[in-house]
């Protein structure tokens, strides 16, 4: 089992704090993991853009190391390349919504 972990600032609800993010490689799934400073551990929110690309980079590091394997590496950046489609689609969204409102 591989995983990753950082501390990241969360601004959810207004409310600014700590975030701690894990993510966990285990049975070729990643497995996401979010606490707040309430202490609970929120297992079904969605990570955000920012956070794949917070994951890539230290798997990026690790496997230049020769401490990852280039097949979670490649997990990992199929993710990320999902994550940015995804945000450029719900931008396209927006901008959409906004032209059909403004007419």
């Amino acid at each position: 089992m591989i995983f990753f972990e950082w501390k990241t600032q969360s601004s959810d609800d207004g409310k600014r704090g700590e975030l701690l993010v894990r993510v966990t490689h285990f049975a070729k799934k990643l497995k996401w993991q979010f606490r707040e400073q309430s202490g609970h551990w929120d297992y079904g929110r969605e990570p955000e853009l920012a956070h794949w690309e917070k994951l890539h980079s230290q798997a990026r590091a690790r496997y230049q190391r020769g401490k990852l394997d280039y097949k979670i590496l490649q997990l990992i950046e199929r993710g990320l390349a999902d994550a940015r489609r995804q945000t450029q689609t719900t931008q396209i969204d927006q901008l959409s919504m906004r032209d059909d409102s403004a007419d």
